[in-house]
């Protein structure tokens, strides 16, 4: 799997500052910050952030903000990107980004990623075919985590988290995100994953692969019902997905299983190669 750039591990910080305090993810591999939560005075965390950012080259700074909190950051040139649905425990999540290089800012080919969400909304949605008797879908065991590494790292020649590290699957598994996968004859031929936030009753449906022979199945589609099964039992009732603008596959899954556009998120992961521009998708079951 190609890298870009000595890769280090994403992680998480907590960071308390004078009349504010905030939840950080501090990704690396794809130059951004996202704030996951904060409350207090913006102002003061965005200067310790301007004072990190000369360190360290982040060109890309996320926020999740709720209702009362979005139109505040615009005047710090933020921008509105996606609406996420029942994210904070059934409050709307407005996700606002802010960028630092006029690279990171242009938006590609955008007339053609709408071109193709109009083509997945008229699309009619089709019934979810029965899954052949020669697949099994189950859970992920500890014991799979090896051939599971190899085969993301097989279908995806780059990726924005280390999915095709064992070292990697074998923390997120015992951090409580949920992993599951079809076999053909005993052999891995689709994958997913549900990464859950407790605190907020909320899922992220991602890591979503499907070995190209085997595509005509919709083995995603069973996938992705059976997380969504796992988690409402958990009482996880928001549920989102974040897509390649330019896949119209994995895009029309998403539409095909209930879930709503909610916006699109500029050069938000590094992929194939290069930054990608990535659909949002969710459904917040009340």
């Amino acid at each position: 799997m190609e890298s870009k750039g000595a890769s280090k591990a994403a992680t998480y910080e907590y960071m308390e500052l004078e009349q504010v305090e905030a939840d950080l993810y501090i990704d690396y591999y794809n130059e951004r910050i996202r704030i996951d939560h904060y409350k207090g005075a913006f102002k003061n965390l965005l200067k310790e952030l301007e004072v990190r950012r000369e360190k360290q080259p982040f060109t890309k700074l996320i926020v999740y903000t709720k209702p009362t909190q979005w139109q505040q950051l615009i005047a710090d040139g933020f921008q509105l990107e996606s609406i996420m649905k029942g994210y904070f425990n059934g409050v709307d999540n407005y996700v606002m980004c802010r960028y630092y290089s006029n690279e990171r800012k242009k938006q590609g080919n955008w007339v053609e990623e709408d071109q193709l969400i109009d083509q997945v909304m008229a699309k009619e949605s089709s019934a979810m075919k029965r899954l052949p008797d020669s697949y099994e879908m189950r859970k992920v065991r500890e014991s799979d985590l090896y051939e599971l590494a190899t085969f993301y790292g097989t279908v995806f020649s780059s990726y924005p988290t280390p999915i095709h590290e064992v070292d990697y699957l074998t923390k997120s598994l015992k951090g409580g995100t949920l992993f599951f996968i079809v076999t053909f004859e005993g052999e891995i031929v689709a994958a997913a994953s549900a990464e859950v936030q407790n605190v907020f009753h909320n899922a992220e449906i991602t890591d979503c692969a499907t070995n190209p022979d085997h595509r005509q199945f919709g083995l995603i589609r069973h996938i992705i019902k059976e997380l969504e099964n796992e988690l409402y039992e958990k009482r996880i009732y928001c549920t989102y997905s974040i897509a390649r603008a330019n896949s119209f596959g994995m895009n029309r899954v998403l539409k095909q299983m209930g879930y709503h556009y909610e916006g699109r998120l500029t050069n938000n992961c590094f992929m194939e190669g290069s930054y990608e521009n990535l659909n949002v998708w969710v459904k917040y079951k009340k």
